[in-house]
């Protein structure tokens, strides 16, 4: 991916490149965006354009105008999460991981 002299590259921007160099693509399934602040705002817009339907987003601590910017970018709420701090998120993971381990 090339950008221009004084383009800005974003969350946004590494999301495309990477599923770009893997010959993937975001328009089928699930997508979860997880983020704690403004600039990962590109990332999930990223996704949506991609995804309108499938992408979902996880955010930590979000105080009132970044959780206004994800619940207008989303336009979904079923589809969003906000937690107060990222052990809430590690402790799921975990609790699923461990659910599907036992289900293996």
């Amino acid at each position: 991916m090339f950008l221009a002299a004084g383009s800005v590259w974003n969350k946004g921007d590494g999301v495309a490149a990477l599923i770009a160099s893997l010959h993937d693509s975001l328009k089928n399934g699930k997508v979860l965006v997880a983020g704690d602040t403004t600039s990962d705002l590109p990332m999930l817009q990223h996704a949506v354009s991609e995804n309108k339907t499938g992408a979902m987003a996880l955010f930590v601590g979000a105080g009132d105008s970044l959780r206004e910017s994800v619940r207008s970018i989303v336009g979904d709420d079923s589809r969003i999460c906000f937690v107060s701090c990222p052990d809430v998120v590690h402790a799921a993971f975990a609790r699923i991981l461990a659910a599907k381990v036992e289900l293996d």
